[in-house]
């Protein structure tokens, strides 16, 4: 389904291709590759999350830069 090579099991979880769940069932995957949260995080394939107040969060938790909505 990804063009990485991570597909979706049916519970909903995504599996690397080494085998590591990285995301649970509550997420939903866009098309364009971007995961999005129910609570209105955006989880880009960088690894980045957007959250609603347009901040972009890494995966350490730093907040890199806020973004336009």
């Amino acid at each position: 389904m990804w063009e990485s090579g991570e597909r979706v099991w049916e519970s909903g979880e995504i599996v690397s291709e080494s085998g590591e769940i990285v995301w649970e069932s509550r997420e939903m995957v866009w098309e364009s590759g971007e995961l999005m949260w129910e609570s209105g995080e955006r989880l880009w394939e960088s690894g980045e999350i957007v959250w609603e107040s347009g901040e972009i969060v890494t995966e350490s938790g730093e907040i890199v830069e806020r973004v336009e909505r």
